[in-house]
């Protein structure tokens, strides 16, 4: 293996980027059984395989390249912290001065001054007929007015008056600067690809060199060849092998030829469009193939018409998507209501099964006639055909027209859509909350996974030769699919949909959460939609005790005692609809879970601490068959660490 670095480009600032190659070769000796007494000589060769990992990394800094541009330099530098603001806010100070002569003061009695300076950020000084300087008592009654009393009586006094007071700054320069920091909101870009594949060959028929690299001049041929050895991916390699002569014609041989593939993408971008703002953006993509297929040759060592047989295609898949348009469908015990579901099952379909019908008309000329069981579908694209039923349900769940939604099973790359994690600590940096918290963070964060659990090719699919289109219809009168999906699924989860969690400065700890979930199947066997939902809400709260006195044996301690309550309720539930069973919708399994947790921690020394907790969980399922029942869990523990 070895690494290609691919050098920097300064205008579009990649500060890592790196492609990496390995390939890896392996040989291992097959039996030679000179003596069989039914079949004679037996010679099911050797068997080689390689590898290979392709992967691409690359890291783009925004903020380097926003600073190369004085003006967003200084822009950075002067939102990048709460310092770096007060200390722009101590150079906009102006200085404004009162003055009030022949001011009579009487000894010992009070004199009020109206200077209308409009700040409490004032200094005084009193100078007599003289101009020589008099201490006086003052106090401060407002933004405009003082009091001053002098224990000596001046008949000419003169009264300055000096204030401070903050310049507010330009509404216009504050919205352009805002502006712009809010369009440097992308900070960071991380991009990760990789593909890796391996291939298996059995029967080869040669062996190995001196270098153990298994390289051997056959008829000007070299076998198995350099791009074999260095992990080169080639799905024909089997086949010309066959015809050059490398592979065994025995025909006991029976093990296949595969081939692996598997290929990730990985995006990430930090998002801070202000700060105490921080939003983390990730998309994904996994695909994985295995593909397999026997080469056995006649009696007489020729190839046959159709040397490979028992071809096997498979494979899964998974990315990150968006489900939002139904994540918010109200969870409750009335299973029987379902919009989602009840959009999928009466109107999506029809509408995915007219359009596969215009497609079919559009490629062969042909237009297809009602299904003769039901004349809502086109005949071919039935309510149970699999090309029917995998965009209906991505159109249903996913709250997507299905008039647009792609009808293919596995998406491409530019169809990934992205998740996203948010963290916000503003409020805490409040001057008026800080005299309460010391911090307050809220969170969110939304993950969500469209997955293909498994596919295999059809051997009874047949495609026209010129259109392209099936011509094989399977007994419910369906086009057979080039790949049977056994099911395809969402994943969701909020966690937490909504979370804020408060340091107070009194050592009291409290946090908020409320998380969902959801996921949805349909299988294509049996047409049925399993739904599990969730839902939690969760309210905690902590409390530091400093200093607390213990006394064991006559001997006195002093730790922090540390105290933990949570409280949890939560609602699962599963839940299987049937298309086309008339039995509905039913619950299959669910709880409601209450949850209360409580802990003690006190340590007696830097390496022995002793808990005492109480832990109870009541449950109460939703199917009859079930019973409620409650767990309590109350001890302590010690813990030494060595």
């Amino acid at each position: 293996s070895y690494t290609i670095p691919i050098n920097k480009i300064p205008l579009l600032n990649w500060t890592s980027a790196n492609a990496r190659y390995g390939g890896t070769y392996g040989w291992d000796v097959g039996p030679i059984i000179p003596d069989d007494p039914v079949y004679g000589a037996i010679n099911l060769g050797n068997t080689i395989k390689n590898s290979n990992t392709i992967q691409l990394n690359g890291q783009l800094n925004f903020v380097n390249l926003y600073n190369k541009i004085s003006y967003l330099k200084d822009i950075n530098a002067k939102y990048r912290n709460a310092r770096t603001r007060a200390r722009e806010a101590e150079t906009r100070i102006k200085t404004k001065i009162y003055t009030k002569e022949n001011l009579y003061l009487r000894e010992g009695r009070a004199r009020y001054v109206v200077h209308n300076l409009k700040t409490e950020n004032i200094s005084v000084e009193v100078f007599d007929e003289n101009n020589q300087p008099v201490e006086v008592k003052t106090e401060v009654l407002s933004n405009t007015r003082i009091r001053i009393t002098s224990e000596k009586a001046i008949r000419s006094a003169r009264v300055v008056v000096t204030g401070t007071i903050e310049k507010g700054q330009s509404p216009l320069i504050f919205i352009a600067e805002s502006t712009v920091r809010i369009l440097m909101s992308v900070r960071t870009l991380n991009l990760t690809y990789s593909r890796s594949g391996g291939t298996l060959l059995p029967g080869y028929n040669y062996g190995i060199d001196n270098f153990r690299f298994g390289t051997h001049m056959v008829g000007g041929q070299m076998e198995p060849g350099w791009a074999f050895i260095t992990g080169w991916q080639e799905q024909g390699y089997a086949y010309n092998s066959f015809e050059r002569g490398a592979l065994t014609t025995d025909q006991t041989l029976n093990e296949p030829y595969a081939m692996n593939h598997t290929e990730r993408f990985t995006a990430r971008m930090t998002i801070e469009p202000f700060n105490g703002l921080k939003i983390d953006v990730t998309a994904n993509r996994m695909f994985s193939s295995n593909f397999s297929e026997y080469y056995t040759a006649n009696a007489d060592g020729s190839l046959p018409a159709d040397s490979a047989r028992g071809r096997i295609f498979s494979g899964n898949f998974s990315m990150s998507y968006i489900f939002l348009g139904t994540a918010f469908e109200k969870i409750d015990d009335k299973v029987e209501s379902s919009e989602s579901f009840d959009l999928l099952k009466n109107e999506y379909r029809k509408t995915i099964s007219e359009r596969l019908g215009r497609e079919y008309t559009n490629n062969t000329g042909v237009v297809l006639p009602p299904d003769s069981s039901n004349t809502d579908y086109v005949a071919g694209y039935g309510p149970t055909s699999q090309e029917v039923l995998i965009p209906a349900f991505l159109a249903a769940y996913g709250g997507r027209s299905p008039d647009d939604i792609a009808m293919n099973a596995i998406k491409s790359i530019l169809k990934i859509m992205p998740n996203w994690q948010v963290r916000f600590d503003g409020l805490g940096k409040i001057e008026a909350l800080q005299k309460y918290v010391n911090s307050i963070v809220m969170n969110h964060s939304y993950r969500s996974t469209y997955s293909v659990g498994s596919f295999i090719n059809n051997p009874f699919y047949v495609a026209d030769t010129i259109s392209g289109v099936p011509i094989i219809t399977d007994l419910q009168g369906n086009f057979m699919v080039e790949q049977n999906i056994n099911t395809v699924s969402i994943n969701e989860n909020f966690s937490p949909l909504f979370g804020v969690n408060l340091d107070w400065k009194n050592s009291l700890t409290t946090r908020v959460e409320y998380k969902r979930s959801r996921t949805v199947a349909m299988n294509m066997a049996n047409t049925q939609v399993n739904e599990v939902n969730s839902a939690e809400f969760i309210v905690g709260a902590g409390y530091r005790f400093n200093e607390v006195p213990l006394i064991i044996n006559q001997k006195e301690l002093s730790s922090d005692l540390n105290i933990r309550f949570d409280l949890s309720m939560r609602n699962n539930r599963t839940v299987i609809r049937k298309l086309e069973d008339l039995s509905g919708s039913e619950i299959t399994a669910g709880q409601t879970i209450f949850s209360l947790k409580a802990s003690a921690d006190y340590m007696l020394s830097d390496k022995f601490t002793v808990r005492a907790f109480y832990d109870q969980r009541l449950t109460t399922p939703y199917i009859s068959n079930s019973y409620p029942n409650a767990n309590y869990n109350v001890g302590f523990s010690m813990t030494f660490t060595l």
